[in-house]
C-alpha cells in the first residue's frame, strides 16, 4: 500500500444519494460483437447483462453510469487479460466482470492492464478450495490489474495461499480507493495485520458495505479500525457482515468509542448501520438500547444469504 496510508486527514463523507464516481464520462465506442465475447471466453459458458446505475434498493453500489456485466462460469487469467484487453479497444464504457469459477492456464502471461472502465470486480473460486496454481495466477493477474474507478470487488479465494497475495488485494483496493464502496473479501487472511491497516487507512474511508469472511476470527482487527484515533474509522459505512462470532461487550465498547472521537472532532454524524453477526441473541437489550441511540441494528448472520451486496 502507498506510504501516504498513515496521513491524518480531512473525513470525507459521501451522499448515498449521488456517488462522488457520478462525475465521470463514459468513452463512447461500437457495442460489443457477440463473436469476440465469446472467442474472449474461450467457449466457455458466459452471459451479458446491462445494468442501470443504481437499481434504487437501499445500500445497493451506485456506478457512474449504467454498465454491462459479464460473467463468464469459468475463467483463467489468459481469458481475463484477453476479456479485459477486448473491452479497452472497444471503448464501450463502463463494465463488470464476474468469473465464477477459477482455473489455471499454461499459457497466462503477465501483462499490466489500465482497465478505466472497469466498475465491478467479482472474482470467485468456485465452491471448492482454490488450489495453489490457480491462487498465484489470480495474484500476478491482480498485481498487473490498474482499475482506479472500482465501485465494487467481491474477492472469494478461499484455499492455498501465501502471505504476499495479501498484499496484492490491498493494492488493488487501494487503487480504486477515490470510488471505491462495496468490498466482500472471502480470504484465509494470512497478512491480518495489512487488513487492519488497509481498513484504519483513508483507501477504506469510502466504504459503504464490508463483508469479511473467514475461517479465523477477525473481530480484533475490525475493532481496532473503529475505534483508534489513526484511523479513517470507516466513516461511511452503513453495512458490515462478519462470519465469526463477536464479543458483544468488546463490539459495543469500540462503537461506543467511535462515536465519541467523532463528537469530540465535531464531524458529522455517522450514517445509521446495520451490523450481521452470528448469535445476535448474545447481545443485551442494554447493549442493543446503547446501540439504537447510535443509530446501529444488529441482525443475525445468515448463512444462506448470497455473499456480496
Amino acid at each position: 500500500m502507498a506510504p501516504e496510508r498513515n496521513q491524518r486527514k480531512k473525513k470525507v463523507v459521501i451522499s448515498y444519494t449521488a456517488s462522488a464516481a457520478s462525475a465521470y464520462r463514459p468513452q463512447s465506442g461500437p457495442p460489443a460483437e457477440p463473436q469476440e465475447i465469446a472467442r474472449m471466453g474461450r467457449s466457455e459458458h458466459h452471459s451479458t447483462n446491462a445494468y442501470p446505475a443504481t437499481s434504487g434498493n437501499e445500500l445497493d453500489p451506485i456506478y457512474p453510469a449504467p454498465y454491462s456485466n459479464f460473467r463468464h462460469a469459468l475463467a483463467s487469467g489468459s481469458m481475463m487479460t484477453n476479456f479485459l484487453l477486448g473491452q479497452i479497444r472497444r471503448a464501450a464504457g463502463p463494465f463488470g466482470l464476474h468469473v465464477d469459477n477459477l482455473r489455471p492456464d499454461e499459457s497466462f502471461t503477465s501483462i499490466v492492464i489500465d482497465a478505466l472502465d472497469l466498475v465491478s470486480l467479482i472474482l470467485k473460486g468456485g465452491t471448492g478450495k482454490i488450489d495453489g496454481k490457480t491462487r498465484t495466477q489470480v495474484d500476478v493477474f491482480l498485481k498487473d490489474l490498474i482499475a482506479s474507478r472500482l465501485v465494487r470487488v467481491h474477492l472469494s479465494l478461499l484455499g492455498t495461499a501465501e502471505r504476499e497475495h495479501d498484499a496484492t488485494i490491498y493494492q488493488v483496493l487501494w487503487r480504486a480507493r477515490s470510488t471505491l464502496t462495496h468490498l466482500c473479501l472471502e480470504l484465509n487472511f494470512r497478512d491480518k495485520k495489512a487488513l487492519q491497516e488497509y481498513l484504519c487507512s483513508e483507501a477504506a474511508a469510502r466504504l459503504v458495505s464490508l463483508e469479511l469472511k473467514s475461517g479465523s476470527n477477525l473481530q480484533t482487527h475490525v475493532l481496532k479500525a473503529l475505534q483508534s484515533e489513526g484511523s479513517s474509522r470507516l466513516p461511511n459505512l452503513r453495512y458490515l457482515c462478519l462470519n465469526k462470532p463477536v464479543t458483544p461487550a468488546k463490539l459495543m465498547k469500540a462503537l461506543r468509542t467511535r462515536d465519541d472521537l467523532n463528537r469530540k472532532a465535531h464531524n458529522p454524524a455517522y450514517p445509521p448501520l446495520t451490523i450481521e453477526v452470528v448469535d445476535v441473541h448474545k447481545f443485551s437489550d442494554s447493549a442493543l438500547a446503547q446501540a439504537q441511540n447510535m443509530q446501529i441494528t444488529f441482525v443475525e448472520y445468515d448463512v444462506v444469504r448470497p455473499t456480496g451486496n
